[in-house]
Formats: structure tokens, sequence, C-alpha cells
């Protein structure tokens, strides 16, 4: 029952969300491109290379960190947080777990916002 209410609640904030994300991306602009040229799309690497680097990056990155990152945070962070934050704790951990991201600094208030409803659930 939860999960498609998390799903769309999550979805409607992040659509919301999309003006402040599309200014702040603005501001960071320089780390799209800089992944742009990393990921090989620059036009420098082979196309075995890329193929292999996309099929690695397709096992760790999509499938093993999201995993590990749900059973540390969710599973070994959310417990732990002090019972003294009470309701601010739910959002101290979404705080934390936007700037993990350090990747994508754009959507650091979306992903904090969007984060809440499934984090209070999860508490």
């Amino acid at each position: 029952m939860w999960v498609p209410i998390i799903f769309v609640a999550s979805g409607v904030i992040m659509t919301l969300s999309g003006p402040i994300n599309n200014q702040l991306a603005s501001v960071f602009q320089w780390i799209s491109e800089t992944f742009r040229r990393e990921m090989g799309l620059a036009g420098d690497f082979s196309c075995s290379k890329l193929v292999l680097t996309y099929a690695l990056h397709l096992i760790f990155i999509v499938f093993l960190a999201p995993a590990v990152e749900e059973l540390y945070f969710r599973g070994f962070l959310l417990p732990r947080m002090p019972k003294k934050l009470r309701w601010a704790g739910p959002l101290v951990h979404s705080l934390l777990f936007a700037l993990y991201h350090v990747w994508s600094p754009w959507m650091f208030v979306a992903r904090t916002l969007a984060l809440l409803p499934l984090i209070y659930v999860v508490r």
C-alpha cells in the first residue's frame, strides 16, 4: 500500500521542484560538461572500451551502489539517528542523503523534499 503512495508523493515533489532544479543546474553546468567528457561522450575512446565501461557502470552504479546506499542510509543510519531529534530526524537524514549525492548538487532541494515521505514511513 505504501509503495504507490510514496512513489506518487515523491514524483509530485520532484515535478514541483523542477524550476528550482533548473535554476540550480545552470549554476552547476560545469559538472554536467565534465561528466559528459569523462563518460567518453567526447569521442576520445574506442567502442569496445565504451561498451565495457557502460556494462560495468550498469552493474556497479545502477544496481549495486543503490542497494548498498539503501542498506546504509535506511538500514543502518536511520535507526541510529538520535531520538532527541524527534520530527527533525527524518529531515536531517534526508539532508545527509542529498548531500551524499555530490555529483548533482542542483538536485539537493528536490532530493531532500522528495525523500521525506519515504523516510517518515520507514521510520
